[in-house]
């Protein structure tokens, strides 16, 4: 099918689609975050989509309780994929590996089900699970030229936790995700202008953290960040191997995380950059205070 009819049978069954730049995964809409609550007309969907099949599309996590197995590589599907051989056939898993909706991607598998119980996104072993955002739909091109393709009927099977479709191990990982490691390169440096500095120095009889803020925007810390939306962008993640940038920025808040990495709490530029020096928070603050 093309991206226009895939959308139009996503609509079908209640669930959101986004326009796509071509052979991109950035969405062509600055503020796209509405559809998460409600899907999009067919008028819509002819406006984005008709008119050629030079159009990918994103498929809208969250509603209708939709959810999403990313795996990065065939490697890791086939390790789960072994488990899941060794259980019953009525076991969610194996239901999950045998009859959900999948997607061959450009190196792994999307797997759409849905998942009763809520949550946030969460990555394990090479399996990015996918509970919000989106993820580029069958049909669409990846920027490689790989073509999405469904290898797998349409059925999204319900799931009542995620205890039931993965191994012990992965759930224990889930449950204490180990901190990423740092690279060397991926350490920040400022060129500061001491003038400024004796002129407009930080003012020690206030809260130093806010003016830390002020001073050294959260978009300074990532070179290659890119606009996804007003206020909002997406960069390589500093803290893990990322070909796919997954690190969300939101300037408006100034806040941050990784898709993958998961950190348990949104960082900001003082967490960021000790995570990036391996240093604590408090020794971020008192290095920060010295340039800014």
């Amino acid at each position: 099918m093309t991206v226009f009819e895939w959308s139009i049978f996503f609509l079908a069954h209640g669930i959101a689609t986004i326009p796509i730049r071509f052979r991109d995964k950035r969405p062509k809409l600055k503020t796209w975050e509405k559809y998460k609550e409600t899907p999009p007309t067919i008028e819509k969907i002819t406006e984005w989509f008709s008119g050629g099949s030079f159009h990918n599309y994103g498929v809208v996590m969250g509603h209708k309780d939709l959810a999403v197995f990313d795996f990065d590589d065939m490697g890791g599907f086939w390790k789960w994929n072994a488990w899941t051989l060794g259980l019953p056939t009525e076991h969610p898993a194996s239901i999950l590996a045998e009859k959900a909706f999948t997607v061959r991607t450009s190196r792994g598998l999307h797997i759409y089900f849905r998942l009763a119980k809520k949550g946030q996104n969460a990555h394990v072993n090479g399996l990015d699970i996918k509970r919000n955002g989106y993820v580029i739909g069958a049909g669409s091109t990846h920027p490689s030229g790989a073509v999405y393709t469904e290898t797998n009927a349409f059925n999204l099977p319900i799931m009542k936790s995620l205890d039931s479709l993965l191994p012990e191990s992965w759930l224990e990982k889930l449950k204490h995700p180990p901190e990423p490691e740092v690279e060397i390169q991926n350490r920040v440096t400022f060129s500061s202008d001491p003038f400024d500095m004796a002129s407009n120095p930080i003012d020690t009889e206030k809260d130093i953290i806010p003016q830390i803020k002020e001073r050294i925007p959260l978009l300074s810390l990532f070179s290659d960040a890119q606009s996804t939306g007003r206020g909002y962008y997406i960069a390589k993640c500093p803290f893990h191997d990322d070909s796919n940038p997954s690190f969300w920025i939101d300037t408006k808040r100034g806040i941050c995380n990784c898709n993958k990495c998961n950190f348990p709490l949104p960082l900001d530029v003082i967490g960021v950059y000790a995570k990036m020096h391996g240093i604590s928070n408090r020794e971020s603050i008192r290095r920060l205070s010295e340039v800014a």
